[in-house]
């Protein structure tokens, strides 16, 4: 859930800057630490839509490793020409966390089973409240850079 309200909100991402390096192999350490990063939350990411489907998951890593790796720049490019899709991922990441965490069996039984309309129920509103959170915070922002420039 956090992953999609981060990316939601306004300027996500913008403040993590990485040190210019003077030694090749700190530069070579500093790219294979953010790769490992980067591979680790997509195997998470894989195995939670793979629903326990090993076949679905190799496949799904197979497909988006080289998909990060060589269309990250394609991506950035479209994301800044639409950011429509931004909010669209954000909303898709909340279903996704709200469909994970109504079939987890803690959860599931800390908040009632669900069956029919009510299970898909809990994961839109789970997408709505982080299109709500990002929106509320995008209008705040806008109002207090707004109030910023007229002093």
């Amino acid at each position: 859930m956090w992953i999609a309200v981060d990316l939601a909100l306004p300027n996500a991402g913008e403040d993590d800057t990485v040190q210019a390096s003077d030694n090749l192999w700190k530069a070579v350490g500093t790219v294979a630490v953010a790769d490992i990063v980067m591979s680790l939350d997509n195997v998470v990411a894989v195995a939670a839509v793979a629903d326990g489907n090993w076949l679905l998951l190799g496949l799904g890593l197979a497909i988006s490793i080289p998909l990060i790796v060589a269309g990250s720049s394609l991506v950035m490019a479209v994301l800044d020409r639409v950011p429509l899709l931004v909010w669209a991922g954000a909303a898709l990441l909340g279903w996704v966390a709200g469909e994970m965490m109504v079939s987890d069996a803690g959860i599931a039984d800390w908040i009632g089973g669900a069956a029919g309309a009510e299970h898909w129920a809990r994961p839109a509103a789970a997408a709505c409240a982080i299109l709500v959170v990002g929106i509320s915070w995008s209008v705040g922002t806008i109002r207090k850079r707004r109030a910023a420039s007229e002093i």
